[in-house]
């Protein structure tokens, strides 16, 4: 009798032990009162591969293009160039997305080459100029944990099995109140996103130096947030403030907010692709990030 109730008891204690263990986890990943961004399942992605999805459709007079056409998965990127987070809704904002691309990472330049009879006030100019996955691909493998009314959770290195993958991880404020700003350092600082230079909040100081070495850079690296009250404008491509009565606006998007991208065409882009990703998720996740 013994031996039996050793038996039947021990898998459910030791699914218990690692339950509790992982819940543990999470809650340590989580600040305490606030709702971490994101699904709780695995992904609206999981059946992508069923061939319903391979094929575009025609067009057609018998049915209206609403019932043709679903959303099938919607993602937003915190952090320019950096891992996505895919949302079962999500609310759409002046600037596009809300939460989208509120961060961008930079690298402060110096100007290169300087004559030895320029004046010292260029020898020492300097400027941060951001980065993407264009210059380091490894920004790639930063995956994020955003927790609403709280604090945004990054860490680098991809995601761990079992404890079998280094990580670093820190902390920053997603949108700092002026008393957070003052006490954690933060500053206010001029930042070129291709040809425009515009005021962001640099919280450099919550980085972690090992991170600028994963990357490969070999200048000061800092993270910069978007001024919600002041976003970029944008012209390219875009209705007119005439037409609109104001000037349509971004935060650290190149220029476009939102893009679509249908099943038909990813299935297509894998017939043609070398590298072996196969998915929409891999492309989201990792090769297709919009930076």
């Amino acid at each position: 009798m013994s031996l039996l109730f050793l038996v039947i008891c021990i898998p459910p204690i030791i699914l218990l032990t690692f339950y509790e263990l992982e819940q543990s986890r999470q809650r340590a990943e989580q600040p305490k009162g606030c709702r971490k961004l994101g699904l709780k399942i695995d992904s609206n992605l999981t059946n992508e591969f069923d061939p319903k999805f391979s094929e575009g459709r025609p067009p057609s007079t018998e049915e209206t293009s609403a019932e043709w056409w679903r959303l099938k998965s919607m993602w937003i990127y915190p952090v320019k160039s950096c891992k996505g987070v895919e949302l079962g809704r999500g609310t759409i904002i002046a600037s596009g997305m809300e939460y989208d691309r509120q961060f961008t990472f930079a690298q402060l330049r110096s100007p290169f080459p300087v004559a030895e009879n320029d004046p010292d006030q260029k020898k020492a100019a300097h400027k941060w100029e951001f980065i993407t996955q264009r210059q380091f691909p490894l920004l790639a493998n930063l995956s994020l944990s955003t927790n609403l009314d709280g604090e945004e959770l990054s860490q680098a290195g991809v995601p761990k099995v079992l404890g079998t993958v280094p990580e670093k991880q820190f902390r920053v404020p997603f949108d700092p109140s002026p008393v957070q700003i003052e006490k954690a350092g933060y500053t206010v600082e001029k930042m070129t996103i291709w040809k425009e230079t515009v005021n962001a909040l640099n919280v450099e100081i919550e980085i972690p130096e090992e991170l600028r070495y994963y990357l490969g850079i070999s200048n000061k690296l800092g993270l910069f947030r978007i001024d919600s009250s002041n976003p970029r404008e944008v012209f390219r491509n875009a209705p007119t403030k005439e037409q609109l009565g104001y000037q349509p606006v971004t935060g650290f998007q190149d220029a476009y907010p939102i893009h679509l991208v249908n099943l038909a065409s990813i299935r297509d882009v894998e017939s043609k692709n070398a590298k072996g990703l196969r998915g929409l998720r891999d492309y989201l996740q990792d090769a297709f990030v919009p930076i």
